[in-house]
C-alpha cells in the first residue's frame, strides 16, 4: 500500500534535493574539465536519482517497475558517459543526441507514472475471486510445464546442435548456434516463469511442493545462464526473488538493499566472469553498443516510421506469426551485412525507435504510454491478488529491454512466452479446482 506524507513532508524534501542537485553541479563544474554535454548528463542522472529515492520514500517499497525502469535506465545511458568522462574524452554529437533521447524518454515516463492517479480496471471482479491457496492444481500444471520445457532444451542443446562445441563457443557464437531452433527456444522464458510463479506461491501459501518446484527451477535457470552466458535469464529469476523477499517481509531493508547492489553488480559483469581474455571483471559493451547503433543510423536520412513498428508490435500481439521484420534484424541487415549474412544479430534501442516513428516528440508520447501503462500495473499489484503479483513480476524482469531492445521483440517475447502462459495456466487451474471443489 502507498505510504502517504504531508504536503510539508514531499514540498521539504524536493526543495532540499534541489540545493543539493544545483550545489553539486556548480562544484563539479567548477572544478574540472566538464562542458556541455557533462552538465545535461549530471543534472539528469541526479533529477532521476531524486525521483528514485521519492519514489521509495513516497510507496515504501524499494525494487518497483518505476526503481527498475530508471535504474536500468540509468545504466544503460550512463555507462558509456561515465566511461567518457573518466578517460576525458568528447562524444561527438550523434551520440550526444541519442544521451538526450533516451533522458527525454526516461523524463516523460516518470512524469505521466507520477501524474497517472486514476487506475483501470483490466479485469473483472469474477476474475479475480480464485484468489485463494490453490497450489495443488497450479503446482501440477507447472510440473507439466517445466518437462516439457526440459525436454525441448535437451532436443535444442544435443539433438540439434553439438553440446560439447556449442560450451566451446563464445556468447556471440552460441547465439547464432541456437538462433536456427527459433520459436523451440521458448524454454529461455518458460523455466524462469515456472520459477517466478512457483516462488510466489511458495511466499504466500508456503506451500512446500511449491518450493521444491521453485528450487528446482531456479537452480535449473542459474546453470542456463552459466551456460549460455546470458545475463537475461539470471536478472529473469534474481529480480523476482527480491521483490517477493520485500513483498512478504522476509528479509530487513539493508540486508535488501545489499543483494539488491550485489545481483545488479553481478548483472553487469556476468559476462565478464566467462571471459578467457581479462582476469578483471568488466562491464561488456552491451551498455554502450546502443550508442553505436544510434550514430549510424542518425548518419543516414531515413523517412519517418509513423507508427508502423508499433502498428507491427500491436498485430503480433493478436497474431503470433508475422512476417514482419524488428528493427533489430533491419538495422543488421543494412548496418551491418556481414553480420547478418552469418546469421548474427544486435539488439536495438526503443528510445531510437520511438525516434525514428516520429522523431523527438515520439519519445516523449512512447513513453509517456509506457509510464501510463506500468502505472496501471503498479496499481493492480497493490490490490495483492496472486495474478496481479505474478504479471506485476514479469513486468519487473523486462525493465532493462526497454533501453535495449525494439518494442516488436520486448512485447512479443514477453506477452507470448511469458504472460500469456502465466495466464492460461492460472486461469485453468482455477478451473480445475473450482471444478474439483464443487463436487
Amino acid at each position: 500500500m502507498m505510504k502517504t506524507h504531508s504536503n510539508t513532508e514531499i514540498g521539504i524534501f524536493f526543495v532540499f534535493n534541489s540545493i543539493l542537485t544545483l550545489f553539486f553541479v556548480w562544484v563539479v563544474l567548477s572544478y574540472s574539465y566538464m562542458n556541455a554535454f557533462v552538465f545535461v548528463f549530471l543534472a539528469a542522472l541526479i533529477a532521476f536519482g531524486n525521483m528514485i529515492i521519492f519514489s521509495i520514500y513516497q510507496r515504501d517499497r524499494i525494487i518497483s517497475l518505476f526503481t527498475a525502469f530508471n535504474g536500468f535506465g540509468i545504466l544503460y545511458t550512463g555507462f558509456y558517459i561515465v566511461q567518457k568522462i573518466l578517460l576525458n574524452e568528447q562524444i561527438n554529437y550523434f551520440r550526444y543526441y541519442a544521451m538526450c533521447l533516451s533522458f527525454l524518454s526516461i523524463a516523460s515516463f516518470n512524469l505521466i507514472f507520477f501524474a497517472t492517479k486514476k487506475r483501470i480496471i483490466f479485469y473483472s471482479n469474477e476474475f479475480k475471486k480464485s484468489n485463494y491457496r490453490n497450489s495443488d492444481s497450479l503446482n501440477y500444471f507447472l510440473v507439466i510445464v517445466l518437462v516439457i520445457s526440459l525436454a525441448v532444451e535437451f532436443y535444442c542443446l544435443f539433438v540439434r546442435i553439438d553440446f560439447s562445441e556449442y560450451m566451446a563457443a563464445s556468447r556471440a557464437q552460441k547465439s547464432l548456434m541456437t538462433s536456427g531452433a527459433s520459436a523451440l527456444s521458448f524454454y529461455v522464458f518458460t523455466l524462469p516463469l515456472v520459477c517466478i510463479i512457483a516462488m510466489q506461491q511458495f511466499f504466500k501459501y508456503k506451500d512446500k511442493f511449491s518450493m521444491l518446484l521453485a528450487i528446482l527451477s531456479f537452480g535449473i535457470s542459474v546453470l542456463n545462464s552459466v551456460i549460455s552466458k546470458s545475463r537475461a535469464e539470471l536478472i529473469a529469476i534474481l529480480l523476482p526473488f527480491l521483490f517477493l523477499c520485500e513483498n512478504y517481509k522476509k528479509v530487513s531493508r539493508k540486508k535488501l538493499i545489499a543483494l539488491l547492489v550485489g545481483s545488479l553488480l553481478l548483472f553487469g559483469v556476468w559476462k565478464s566472469l566467462f571471459s578467457s581474455g581479462s582476469k578483471f571483471l568488466y562491464y561488456d559493451s552491451e551498455f554502450s553498443t546502443w550508442y553505436e547503433i544510434c550514430e549510424n543510423v542518425f548518419e543516414r536520412d531515413l523517412k519517418p516510421l509513423y507508427g508502423k513498428s508499433y502498428f507491427d508490435t500491436l498485430l503480433n500481439l493478436v497474431v503470433p506469426f508475422t512476417d514482419t521484420e524488428p528493427l533489430s534484424i533491419w538495422y543488421v541487415k543494412n548496418f551491418e551485412y556481414d553480420t547478418w549474412v552469418r546469421g548474427g544479430g544486435r539488439g536495438f534501442s526503443a528510445a531510437l525507435e520511438a525516434f525514428l516513428n516520429f522523431g523527438v516528440l515520439g519519445n516523449a508520447i512512447i513513453y509517456g504510454i509506457y509510464g501510463w501503462l506500468l502505472k496501471q500495473v503498479q496499481f493492480n499489484m497493490e490490490k495483492d491478488d496472486d495474478k496481479s503479483i505474478i504479471i506485476y513480476m514479469i513486468l519487473l524482469v523486462s525493465m532493462f529491454q526497454f533501453f535495449r531492445s525494439e518494442s516488436y521483440s520486448l512485447w512479443k517475447n514477453m506477452m507470448w512466452f511469458r504472460v500469456y502462459p502465466a495466464l492460461i495456466l492460472m486461469w485453468v487451474s482455477d478451473h480445475v479446482t473450482i471444478k474439483a471443489r464443487s463436487k
